[in-house]
Formats: structure tokens, sequence, C-alpha cells
């Protein structure tokens, strides 16, 4: 009896499940011709339960080849993950290179006025010591005045008195120049320490920021190799169940994962249309509003000014009334005595609501100060803070906050509210709309940011908020 060949099976796991049932099959098959052969007799009819080992079989394989292809198509959509997360993190660590590039041009600014305001305190110290000195060697004397006063005259006496007057003035005017010098060389000495302090808040967040995404970087190439190599398993096992060739599965397997990146490529474009109209869509509304709230508000003057013209008519063209004087009673009726009762004291005990606090497990101080502050003015209960499970960033370590806005508007006024309050709240950074803001710029002066991929992760339902 002549044997069947069979085709090497795989090493191990769910990669070797569909060529072992493919064999299994073969030799089942294989089992009914030895039968038929053997026999010389009539062809033997399979049996029922022969025929379902077969189905079972065929079933098991596409089973296998099935999950084959999920497990590859999960595993390519985690390529296209890791590169992702590559790609912020190497556009955080650009955005916090720009805001150290920002913080060092603002110490350096902030330097130069402290020296130049140095240079001005020493200048004013200088004309003081020089009036000092001028008293001391005059001793009181009009000495060096005599350019200005002529003895012998009737005039000697108000000459003397009008230069005293002048002189001391002038020497008052440069003690108190001398003290406002001295305390705008202390302001600019504080900012400028601050600015350094920001300087290296600055550095130390770009460092940071810089490690981080050369340990995604790393990362996404080390878990990106072993995913290839497993990819390479899966389409031997799949060009094995099919009995093609692996270069053939290749290409099919990386046609079908490229179809499903341009399927999810082509959402996101319809998604940022969409965006993009809403947007556009908001901002004509808002136009729109602005201009029928200009029209009304002209319309109503015009019409107190009409109105208050023709009262002024109608009070031209009224008749006087008559001049005659009704002479006063002479009987003085006396006003009765009146008490004013005494006002009870006010009860009330209502709290500002800006002074609210809803304490958040994980927030540091600076953030906690954010999350009441947006949710006491906006009234946003939908706020997110702490996560511990973040690889990186200011989640993890609770200094920044998320605020879920229910409308374009809405976080317009967000952002706006915390840039106009970035120094007494502390504020990093802003992100919102797929643009990142810093304290320093002007509220216009947003930056875009790399395309994440999505709705949340470009910031466009919700602001963003980091602090130091």
């Amino acid at each position: 009896m002549n044997a069947v060949p069979t085709r090497p099976q795989p090493a191990g796991g769910r990669l070797a499940r569909a060529p072992r049932a493919l064999a299994a099959a073969a030799v089942l098959s294989a089992a009914s011709l030895t039968l038929s052969l053997s026999a010389h007799a009539e062809p033997v009819i399979p049996s029922q339960q022969q025929v379902d080992q077969a189905k079972s079989a065929v079933a098991a394989a596409a089973g296998s080849v099935a999950q084959i292809e999920s497990e590859y198509a999960a595993a390519a959509d985690r390529l296209v993950a890791l590169q992702n997360d590559a790609s912020a993190a190497r556009a955080a660590a650009d955005a916090a290179q720009g805001l150290l590039a920002e913080r060092q041009q603002a110490a350096d600014e902030a330097a130069a006025a402290a020296r130049a305001a140095a240079e001005e305190r020493n200048r004013a110290d200088r004309e003081v010591r020089r009036a000092a000195a001028q008293i001391y060697q005059e001793q009181g004397s009009m000495s060096g005045l005599g350019v200005y006063l002529d003895e012998g005259g009737p005039q000697e006496v108000a000459d003397r008195s009008a230069a005293l007057t002048v002189v001391g003035d002038l020497r008052q005017q440069a003690l108190a120049n001398a003290t406002s010098t001295a305390n705008l060389q202390a302001e600019a000495d504080r900012v400028a320490e601050q600015a350094r302090g920001q300087q290296a808040e600055a550095a130390s967040a770009a460092a940071s920021a810089s490690r981080a995404a050369t340990d995604s970087a790393n990362s996404a190439a080390a878990e990106t190799a072993r995913i290839q190599a497993e990819q390479e398993q899966r389409v031997a096992a799949l060009a094995a169940a099919r009995s093609t060739s692996v270069e053939v599965e290749r290409a099919r397997q990386d046609g079908l994962a490229r179809q499903a990146a341009e399927a999810a490529a082509a959402q996101r474009a319809a998604e940022q249309a969409a965006l993009a109209a809403k947007v556009a869509a908001e901002e004509a509304a808002h136009a729109q509003a602005l201009k029928d709230a200009a029209a009304k508000k002209a319309a109503d003057e015009a019409a107190a000014r009409a109105a208050a013209a023709a009262a002024a008519q109608a009070a031209s063209q009224a008749p006087k009334p008559s001049t005659t004087t009704t002479p006063k009673p002479t009987t003085t009726t006396p006003k009765p005595t009146t008490t004013t009762a005494p006002k009870p004291a006010s009860t009330s005990t209502t709290t500002s609501t800006s002074q609210a606090s809803y304490p958040q497990r994980g927030l540091t101080p600076n953030a906690q100060a954010v999350y009441n502050a947006v949710r006491n003015t906006f009234g946003i209960t939908n706020i997110g803070g702490y996560r511990p499970t973040d690889t990186w960033g200011d989640h993890k370590d609770g200094n920044a906050v998320d605020v879920m806005t229910r409308s374009f508007a809405e976080g317009d006024a967000v952002a706006a509210y915390t840039q106009a309050n970035a120094r007494s709240l502390n504020v990093k950074y802003i992100i919102w709309k797929q643009r990142i803001w810093f304290p320093g710029n002007a509220p216009d002066q947003w930056r875009w940011m790399a395309d994440r991929g999505s709705i949340t992760a470009n910031h466009y339902d919700h602001v963003h908020i980091s602090v130091n």
C-alpha cells in the first residue's frame, strides 16, 4: 500500500492547527481509498460518521484560517497604533521644545530688563550721592548759586528763597528717582528670577518629553519587530492551509490591511470634514447673531431717539399753565411724628460659587484649582483628571484636566477663560481643536499639532489643561 504524502507541520501553537486539520482530512480520504483498493470490489460508500468527520475537519480548517486572518488584521492595527503613539510622543516632545525656546527668550528678555533697571538705579544713586556731596561741601551756604543771585538789591531775599526752593526740589526729585528705580530694579530682578525658574522647568519638561519620545520610539520598534515576526508565521500558516505560497498570502494580507487603513483614513477624513462644516456653521451663526444684535441695538437706539424727539416736540407745543398764584391757607397742619423702624439684619448666607471646591482623587493643588474654577464658572461636571495607567504625560502625575465640552462655542469659552487666567491658575499649556497654546503668547497664537487619528485624540471634544 502506497503511503499518502503529507505537508510538513509548523511548530506548535495556534499557527499549526490549520495544517493539522487539513492533514486529518487527507488521512481520512486516504483510508477510504485504501479500503476500496484492498477489497477489489465495489466502491465502499462512506458512512455518515466518516462524512461528519470530514465536514468537521473542513470546518476546523476554515475556522483556523479565519482566526489567523483575524489575528493578522488585529496585529496590523496594532502596528498603526504603535506608529501613532510614537508620533504623538514626538509631537509632545516638539511642543515641549518649543515651550523651552519661548521660555529661554523670555528669560533673556527679563535678564536684559533687569540689567537696564540696575543701570538706571546706579545712575539715580550717583545723582543722589552728587547732591549729598554738594550739600556737604557747601554746608548749607549759597555758594554755587552766585551765578543766579545778585547781591545788593531789593530782590535779593526773594531770589535766594526761590533758588533754595529750586535746589531743594531738584535734590528731592533725585531722591525720589533713586527710590523709584530701586523698586523697579527689585521688580525686574523678581521677574527675571521667575523667568529663570520657568526656563528651568521648561528645560526639565523638554528633557522628560524627549526621553518619553525616545522610549516610545524604542518600544514601538521592538514591538513592531516582534509583531512582524509573528505576521510571517501567520502568513506561512495561511499559505499551508490554502496550499498557496507565502508570497501570495503576504501580498493578500498586506492588501487587506491597506484596504482597512484606507477605509479608516476615509472615515477620519469624513469626520474632519464634518467637524470643519460644524465649525463653519457655528462661526456663521455666531457672526449672524452679532449682526442681528447690532441691528437690534441700532433699531432700539433709533426708536429711543424718535421717542425723545416726539416727547420734546409735544412738550414745546403744549399750552403753558396759568401763572395766577392761589394764596396758601394760613392754617398750619402739624406733621405727624414718624418713627422709622430699624431694618432687620441680613440673614443671607449665600456663598459665591467661585469659592466652591470639588476635591478630586489624585489631582495636584494647581490642577484641583483649575478643576474648581472651570466647574464653578461654566457648570461643567464632565471633567477628567488623574490617570495613573498612563505611561507618560501630565495626567499620570495629576497635573492635567480634560474638560469635556458640549459644543465648539463652549470649548472656545473654556479655552479663552483659561488663557485669561493662565498666570493665576499656573497653566503650563492648553490643547484644543488640534492646537496647543503656551502662556506668554497672545490669545490667538495657537500652534497646530500632528493628526493623532481621532476626534478625541485631536482634542475636538475636550479642552486639555496642563499645569505646573
